[in-house]
């Protein structure tokens, strides 16, 4: 837990590290890869996986079947022109949890700026 901690600390920096990982939503930042660079304690709980399981997969894993490939297509798209997004109002967006039970989301997108580049933190809330 040190090691994750001093990661996403560099990352983003110590105070918001801190202010994220008691966030209630679930929170993921991921890379221009799609690739899960640090989860908050809520996601965790959320997805059913313990950190050092999800950390470091890509996010595709949290995603039904079916939506996988469309999925990596949105990262790139997204990617080109990073831009604070919700999603799920308007969208169908579900999640799989390690269990495989599907979860109906809400997602907001922020790009956040570092110092290895542009990073999505995405804030996930089960859709009421």
């Amino acid at each position: 837990m040190a090691d994750e901690a001093a990661d996403v600390a560099r990352l983003i920096g110590h105070g918001w590290h801190v202010v994220l990982e008691d966030a209630p939503p679930g929170v993921v930042i991921l890379d221009g890869s799609g690739c899960i660079k640090w989860a908050n304690r809520a996601f965790v709980t959320l997805f059913g996986y313990a950190r050092p399981e999800i950390v470091g997969e890509h996010v595709n894993v949290l995603l039904p079947e079916d939506r996988t490939e469309r999925h990596s297509e949105y990262i790139s798209t997204w990617f080109r022109h990073p831009r604070p997004r919700p999603m799920g109002a308007d969208l169908n967006i579900q999640g799989r949890n390690r269990n495989g039970d599907l979860m109906d989301l809400d997602i907001q997108l922020s790009p956040i700026e570092t110092e290895d580049g542009v990073l999505v933190l995405a804030w996930i809330r089960i859709r009421e």
